[in-house]
């Protein structure tokens, strides 16, 4: 998946692209983050964008569809998540990147009490229920090794 690294989205996920989201701009697909497993592109769309998670290894693709699954259990959670998540695979059934709705975000610049305050009870709000969970939902996902 070395592909990935390039300054295009691969032309596997491309194709894949074409066939499931065939409105969505993969020619103006551009790189927004990218780690040790996966690089993230954003692919505009007119109905709203994309996040693509393209693995960089083909050791990543088994994590990518755990998380996945993770996803989907926590979904009956009520826990806030992307919309629209889907797995892209490849025509021998590989997962070639998995892509949700592109979650528009900045960084956070406050300054007083009050303003950190809102902040800190804003993230208190997402972590607590998130952390209320069982972990065990990860390791039957396989997003967790057990």
């Amino acid at each position: 998946m070395d592909e990935a690294l390039d300054d295009r989205l691969p032309s596997a996920v491309i194709d894949a692209l074409r066939v499931d989201l065939p409105d969505a701009g993969t020619s103006r697909a551009m790189v927004v983050g990218q780690g040790w497993d996966v690089v993230a592109w954003r692919v505009p769309a007119p109905h709203g964008d994309w996040l693509v998670r393209v693995p960089r290894l083909a050791e990543a693709r088994p994590t990518i569809e755990a998380q996945h699954r993770l996803a989907a259990a926590l979904e009956e959670t009520g826990v806030p998540l992307p919309r629209e998540p889907r797995l892209l695979r490849g025509a021998d059934g590989e997962v070639l990147a998995s892509l949700y709705r592109y979650v528009d975000g900045w960084e956070s610049h406050v300054s007083g009490r009050a303003a950190r305050r809102r902040l800190a009870t804003s993230i208190a709000a997402f972590l607590s229920p998130l952390h209320a969970l069982d972990p065990a939902i990860d390791i039957e996902c396989g997003a967790t090794p057990s």
